[in-house]
């Protein structure tokens, strides 16, 4: 079973939730960042997770009045993802 890392994020309006992330895909480094950014000239907000040891990462961006969990949810979820290979 693969390990994960359990984090509490709080959004900027003081909604907190628990996520889990996965090692990297790539390295397997467990040091793992969670990134929320709001950019009011382009109206937008971006969520990267990003691997803190080979710098892979993987962001997702939606507009400003989108909430931020459902961005959050759907970066957790591709980062988690991982294939497995068919077992004989």
């Amino acid at each position: 079973m693969m390990k994960t890392m359990k984090i509490k994020f709080r959004t900027d309006d003081e909604e907190e939730f628990d996520i889990e992330l996965k090692p990297c895909p790539f390295c397997g480094n467990e040091n793992i960042e969670l990134l929320c950014m709001e950019d009011h000239h382009t109206k937008t907000k971006k969520v990267t997770v990003r691997c803190r040891n080979c710098e892979v990462e993987k962001t997702t961006t939606g507009a400003i009045g989108l909430n931020t969990k459902f961005l959050v949810d759907n970066i957790v979820q591709w980062w988690n993802n991982r294939f497995e290979k068919n077992k004989p």
